[in-house]
């Protein structure tokens, strides 16, 4: 091979990473059954090493992450312009959004017959969930736990893997699952032999797609999800299914914004 041939192919080598193209859908089923549940969102996913591409199909929406740096880029191709987005600081926009809300709470009694109001003003949440468990019982609270089917305390999360098999896209995998006092709340299938970086539980935790606790459990294993559903506290689910899990070489320039593209600030300070 001569000297030019050798760059050449060196060149396209650079120009790829070895990863995984999957073809998912997303379902958000409401809580009320008399809502048509809305049709599945389409997403292309692909991963290599500490970056994700995540695409809606339909929507034309593209989000670039990088898991080692914790962030997300949404970017808008036809304004040729993308958002950054911190994991850290999406995981404070509960706080900063309810932010004038928590002040009045912490600075009213517990037993103050506006605490339980202003509870139910914040925006739905794990943060919520607790400052309803905080009240003293009675009415109110009472009126609460059952508005947002909630246990009556702070359930007991375990999360364990099961001895459940399954084959998604050709791909075996095996079940994880979430308990809440004994009861299955959510599970996820993983690919046996797939592994990835864990990281990209956080993101989904974050997207809303799984459970901070599976989460947290799950990134331990180091094994591609290709199922999961979530319960949530209003009666609805969120199921991710896969339908197909391609390993190939992917071109660099799926992870990367075009250079002429600018940043935009985003508006809720979140980058």
């Amino acid at each position: 091979m001569t000297g030019l041939a050798t760059l050449a192919t060196a060149a396209v080598m650079a120009a790829t990473v070895r990863g995984y193209e999957i073809e998912q859908t997303l379902t958000h089923r409401p809580g009320d059954p008399e809502k048509k549940p809305p049709a599945p969102t389409k997403m292309k996913i692909c991963i290599a090493g500490d970056r994700a591409r995540l695409e809606l199909v339909e929507e034309g929406e593209v989000t670039i992450v990088d898991l080692r740096k914790g962030e997300m880029l949404e970017v808008d191709d036809l304004l040729g312009c993308y958002d950054r987005k911190l994991f850290r600081k999406l995981r404070e926009q509960w706080r900063t959004v309810n932010a004038l809300r928590l002040e009045q709470i912490e600075g009213t009694p517990l037993g103050h017959r506006n605490r339980a109001e202003l509870v139910d003003m914040l925006t739905d949440g794990p943060e919520k969930w607790r400052e309803i468990w905080k009240l003293p019982e009675g009415e109110a609270r009472a009126a609460l736990i059952k508005k947002y089917r909630l246990p009556d305390k702070p359930p007991k999360v375990e999360v364990r893997r099961t001895k459940e098999t399954k084959a998604i896209a050709g791909v075996d995998c095996l079940r994880w699952e979430s308990t809440e006092d004994g009861e299955v709340a959510d599970w996820a299938y993983l690919a046996v032999r797939i592994r990835f970086d864990p990281r990209f539980y956080e993101f989904m935790e974050i997207m809303g797609w799984i459970g901070p606790e599976l989460a947290q459990a799950l990134t331990r294993t180091k094994r591609l999800p290709l199922e999961s559903v979530m319960h949530l506290r209003d009666g609805g689910t969120v199921t991710i299914e896969t339908q197909s899990v391609t390993e190939r070489d992917l071109d660099v320039s799926l992870f990367e914004v075009p250079e002429d593209y600018k940043e935009r600030k985003s508006r809720g300070g979140l980058n």
